[in-house]
């Protein structure tokens, strides 16, 4: 279940990258893969993923979402982060950073805010929890430090999850195409996904629009030079047929006759009897 609302979501557009990653824990016993990767996203490649990785997931998700965190793998250094700036009424998406272990100890923990009443802070983050995984979890407000909000532009490069995949946690972020692309450049350029949706669906009805008008218009152009012919009626066919009259045939020439050859006479003729 996602933890934020559409609006929120807006706003804070890598929570969605965050959320997607939820389930993704420790094993036991080796190494998981995804977590390796925040290392290696993070600035910081391990062979080992049973470090802490608090921090490492909160780069992670930052740098997947376009944004540059503090490529640093101790939470506190989030309390120093150039590309965020220090808030004390936290927004859905805020980097809330914890005090760890003994006092002076310089430890800690970063992790995502998502609600806050007067004892707890609930936040989304990685290694939380007992066995140490992406999850939501409550902590006390007593050991809360201080909050970060990213003042840096998503990236219009940026592939931003769609809402079906952040309610898939054991599914990773993929690449969106086609309208999802455009629809992620829109909402970085105008900050608001409700907005993003609107300007993009009107630009998609305008082009279709154009692309119909065209279409309709080659149709009619290629119809009007075309020869159009009406089929005759069986009375009309057999009134046609009645008024033909074949041209007349011309005769052919008389074969010329042979000359006539005079036939000899009989020698009895020629001379008398």
């Amino acid at each position: 279940m996602a933890s934020g609302t559409p609006a929120q979501y807006a706003a804070a557009p890598w929570m969605r990258i965050a959320e997607s990653y939820r389930g993704v824990k420790r094993v036991k016993g080796g190494n998981n893969d995804v977590i390796l990767k925040f290392f290696k996203e993070s600035g910081h490649p391990q062979k080992d993923a049973n470090l802490a990785w608090c921090a490492a997931f909160a780069n992670a998700v930052l740098f997947e979402a376009g944004l540059r965190g503090t490529q640093n793998l101790m939470a506190r250094s989030f309390l120093n982060w150039d590309g965020g700036r220090k808030v004390t009424q936290p927004q859905f998406g805020d980097l809330a950073i914890f005090s760890r272990g003994k006092p002076g100890s310089g430890l800690g923990h970063v992790t995502y805010f998502v609600e806050w009443d007067e004892d707890t802070v609930t936040c989304l983050g990685g290694n939380q929890g007992a066995v140490g995984e992406v999850n939501v979890q409550k902590f006390s407000r007593a050991r809360l430090i201080g909050f970060r909000r990213p003042i840096q532009k998503i990236d219009a490069k940026t592939v931003i999850p769609a809402m079906t995949d952040m309610e898939k946690p054991d599914k990773k972020p993929e690449a969106a195409t086609g309208f999802g692309t455009i629809l992620a450049a829109i909402t970085a350029f105008v900050g608001h996904y409700e907005t993003a949706i609107i300007v993009a669906g009107v630009a998609t009805l305008t082009v279709f629009a154009f692309w119909y008008w065209k279409t309709e218009k080659a149709r009619i152009a290629a119809a009007e030079m075309t020869p159009q012919y009406k089929p005759l009626s069986r009375v009309a066919a057999a009134k046609k047929i009645a008024e033909f009259v074949p041209p007349p045939i011309e005769s052919e020439a008389t074969p010329p006759k042979k000359p006539r050859v005079a036939r000899k006479t009989s020698r009895m003729k020629q001379h008398g009897s």
